[in-house]
């Protein structure tokens, strides 16, 4: 019984430690590109990671939410599912609201998204293992569809209008349906694949050392063979359909096509799994607690994120964003103030001051 209990607990807070490298990963591309981003786009590290981070988040959390629900799906506490059923929707709405608020001066915001997807999850939490592959593959191959059959945007993935027509309902719809950065077509099937991830045998190492072994390398060999056959395409001389060619085989999130999410599910199931072996093998480093307690109060280092990056936004000059050396100063900087913020929220609390908030919302009560 002891055995099991440590077992459970290094599942959990080997998700966290996941959960805490995606972060700062989706972060520090994020204010690379904010800053840098014509400069950078095409460089090999950002087509390899951008965007590998973010899906690799979502992911963790679809694994984060089966988890707290785990026990009475399988159990079928009716009474206790129903529950949590309840405070799992008010969570969603304390997620779409404040992810709004963010939204509306942050563009990379991922929160409000967050609990669209928390909604989906409710929705598909007692499905099989083969209903939420298939969900998953249809989200994949729709937007692949979608874009294929429809005139998108020259700038859809970065759309920038006016408040009146960024918050109107048609726009929101077709935003949060396939238009958005983050859209549910196709990024809710990492959330998804998530929750059919956490139904592993998660607590026997054996099962991440095999997860690990798989998806690494089909992500190296994904990327790689990506990048040849993208210096290789010129000499096929197939005229009017190299665009096509191009778009089908790039692993870039923009647009988030099959081999996109492909790669991302790869490096999202050795990101997890990984963290599992780290957590073993160096189970009490003073990093590896660190990065555990990141985990446990993430969602108040992404109110952060948005916050510090609005305010840098709003206070310098664009000639001093662009520059390389600010970038790197700044992202320094952030990861540090992210680990002192983890650290000082650890003297007295588990969690951060938004997931206080988060439970007050949700009428949770801490067991006596």
């Amino acid at each position: 019984m002891e055995d099991k209990k440590k077992a459970t607990r290094a599942r959990n807070t080997s998700i966290d430690i996941a959960k805490t490298i995606a972060f700062l990963g989706m972060s520090v591309l994020s204010y690379i590109l904010i800053f840098n981003g014509s400069m950078v786009l095409e460089s090999i590290p950002m087509i390899i990671l951008h965007g590998k981070f973010t899906g690799a988040l979502f992911f963790l959390l679809g694994v984060s939410f089966f988890l707290m629900v785990k026990k009475y799906v399988r159990y079928g506490n009716m009474p206790k599912l129903s529950k949590i059923r309840n405070q799992v929707i008010y969570r969603s709405l304390f997620f779409i609201i404040l992810g709004y608020l963010l939204f509306a001066f942050w563009p990379n915001d991922i929160l409000h998204i967050y609990g669209i997807f928390i909604i989906i999850g409710i929705i598909v939490m007692n499905s099989k293992s083969t209903v939420l592959w298939s969900i998953s593959f249809l989200l994949i191959a729709g937007f692949a569809i979608l874009f294929g059959a429809m005139e998108f945007p020259s700038d859809w993935y970065d759309l920038t209008n006016s408040p009146v027509q960024t918050f109107s309902p048609k726009y929101q719809i077709s935003k949060i349906l396939y238009l958005g950065k983050y859209s549910v077509v196709p990024y809710a099937a990492f959330f998804i694949l998530g929750i059919w991830y956490s139904g592993l045998k998660l607590t026997k190492p054996e099962t991440h050392l095999l997860v690990f072994r798989i998806a690494l390398p089909v992500f190296i060999i994904l990327e790689i063979g990506s990048l040849i056959f993208k210096n290789y395409i010129p000499q096929l001389e197939i005229g009017d359909f190299e665009w096509l060619v191009r778009l089908l085989s790039t692993t870039q999130s923009n647009p988030p096509l099959p081999l996109f999410v492909i790669s991302t599910l790869a490096f999202s199931l050795s990101l997890a799994s990984g963290s599992y072996l780290l957590k073993e093998k160096f189970d009490g480093n003073s990093l590896i607690k660190i990065l555990e307690r990141g985990g446990r109060m993430l969602f108040t280092l992404l109110v952060f994120q948005a916050l510090l990056g609005i305010l840098t936004l709003n206070i310098f000059s664009e000639v001093l964003l662009q520059s390389i050396g600010f970038t790197i100063i700044f992202n320094v900087l952030f990861v540090f103030l992210s680990i002192t913020i983890v650290l000082f929220m650890s003297i007295s609390n588990r969690r951060g001051p938004i997931e206080g908030l988060m439970r007050s919302f949700t009428g949770y009560k801490k067991k006596k």
